[in-house]
């Protein structure tokens, strides 16, 4: 069996009804969960063959956001949160991993 093929959805909209986008979100509590799920499970398996079975993008593949608001997060806001990360670069409203990590290692270095 070819495992590099995607199944097509009946039905599947894609983001701005574009089919060849494909998205998920999920909520974490802390970062390392996140990193956890990324890189050390079967998913990391997907994410590392993702350049199989989509078109390059010059954007960034996902975004992080701190989210202490109950209930479930609508599709456009990851959405605008990734436009924001693409166009802006990392900032306290949308950044990935490194900026995650450089944030957290700022934080805890003394102050002179």
């Amino acid at each position: 069996a070819d495992d590099s093929a995607l199944v097509a959805l009946d039905g599947y909209q894609g983001i701005g009804g574009d089919p060849n986008i494909a998205y998920s979100m999920s909520i974490w509590e802390t970062l390392q969960d996140f990193e956890q799920f990324v890189y050390k499970t079967v998913h990391g398996i997907f994410f590392r063959k993702r350049g199989a079975w989509f078109e390059p993008w010059s954007g960034p593949n996902y975004v992080l956001w701190d989210h202490d608001d109950p209930g479930p997060i609508p599709t456009s806001e990851g959405w605008r949160r990734l436009k924001m990360l693409a166009d802006h670069g990392p900032s306290g409203e949308a950044y990935d991993l490194a900026y995650a990590h450089a944030a957290r290692k700022q934080a805890q270095t003394p102050k002179a």
